[in-house]
């Protein structure tokens, strides 16, 4: 007695669904937009460059989906956001950068020797109120400017009398600061 086994076998093409994170208007704000080929639990995971997990969450019975983030607790970094599905995984790298690490790089602090003055400019529009504390170099504290911006910001300190051969400026931003600089009278 002979017996034939025949077995028969489907191969199903599964293509690899597309990954992409998008910044959008606000600085700590992204999207990340995944589109797949069939529908399943997707898990999603954000690590730092230090491959510390910042986010995860399972996205359930999927094939595609807009998913916003916001990175406002997190630092100025490189991050990789990773889709998990039972089948594949995509992965995506992308750049954040604090608002308060931004605002920092806008602020252009220069010190006129020949007027005795300092100028501070914004070379774009920052959103938060800022203070500039301007110190001599027994740390005697000579200004004191909270600057309440919507827009571009230029600001002057004349410094003819003060009693300094040295001076230090800082800027605060909510409460953290933002630029530290020093120059020779």
């Amino acid at each position: 007695m002979l017996t034939l086994l025949m077995l028969t076998y489907c191969v199903i093409d599964l293509q690899q669904g597309e990954l992409a994170v998008v910044s959008t208007n606000h600085s700590d704000q992204f999207k990340i937009i995944y589109k797949g080929d069939l529908k399943w639990n997707v898990i999603v995971t954000i690590t730092n460059a230090k491959d510390k997990v910042v986010y995860e969450r399972e996205v359930q019975n999927t094939e595609s989906f807009l998913l916003p983030i916001s990175m406002s607790n997190e630092e100025s970094g490189e991050y990789m956001v990773k889709i998990s599905t039972p089948v594949y995984d995509l992965t995506k790298s992308f750049s954040y950068k604090s608002y308060l690490d931004q605002a920092a790089s806008l602020l252009e602090i220069e010190y006129d020797a020949e007027l005795h003055l300092i100028r501070l400019t914004s070379k774009e529009g920052l959103k938060e109120p800022f203070f500039v504390f301007i110190y001599n170099e027994s740390g005697d504290q000579l200004i004191t400017d909270k600057v309440d911006t919507k827009g571009l910001t230029m600001r002057t300190y004349k410094l003819r009398d003060a009693p300094a051969t040295q001076f230090q400026i800082l800027v605060e931003m909510q409460g953290t600061q933002i630029r530290n600089e020093r120059f020779d009278y």
